[in-house]
């Protein structure tokens, strides 16, 4: 989109594409009240999942999805959260369950997406590999830095602007540099 999120066409029980966000710090996917409408299911109140997003948790609904699918990703069948928005304008959010084997190739310059089987194979010229590993199940982390201080960064596609935590807060603290900024921040929770 416009501030450089990304957006995947995905398949729900052979309807779509659907442009749902890409969120590589959202450990499973899910769909708002709006699509669930157009694809005929109704969300089921009775079988709540709580969603833990950056901003806080909160209880949706759910619904069933006999068929979940983007390139070379399928997902049968797939329970998925009911959201009432997703990033101002998606139909819902594109997590990272069934990508354990894949690789995602992100074109920026010719907008276009691929989720392919993984061959453990190098990079294309001019694209580049950030080496991943799984924490608590199924966030993607990197070690990075942010100024001096060494991190570990959950590499989160869906969000528009960098964000630290606390902790991180305090360690830039001990080794100030610049003055920081606070900013509003508004999660999938709606928080």
């Amino acid at each position: 989109d416009r501030i450089g999120r990304i957006w995947a066409p995905v398949y729900i029980n052979g309807q779509g594409p659907f442009r749902l966000a890409f969120d590589t710090g959202a450990s499973r996917s899910g769909v708002t009240t709006a699509l669930a409408a157009r694809l005929g299911l109704t969300p089921d109140e009775r079988r709540p999942i709580r969603l833990r997003g950056v901003t806080g948790t909160s209880r949706v609904p759910t619904i069933r999805a006999e068929r979940f699918q983007i390139g070379e990703l399928l997902l049968e069948p797939l329970t998925l959260p009911v959201v009432a928005d997703a990033f101002g304008g998606a139909e819902g959010i594109l997590g990272t369950e069934g990508l354990g084997d894949k690789h995602v190739r992100i074109d920026f310059r010719k907008d276009r997406i691929v989720i392919a089987r993984s061959h453990n194979e190098r990079a294309e010229a001019g694209f580049i590999t950030i080496p991943l590993e799984r924490a608590r199940g199924r966030l993607l982390v990197a070690a990075g830095r942010a100024g001096r201080v060494p991190v570990k960064v959950i590499i989160g596609t869906g969000g528009q602007v960098t964000i630290g935590n606390s902790a991180l807060r305090d360690a830039l603290a001990r080794r100030p540099s610049e003055e920081p900024s606070v900013d509003r921040i508004v999660g999938i929770t709606l928080e």
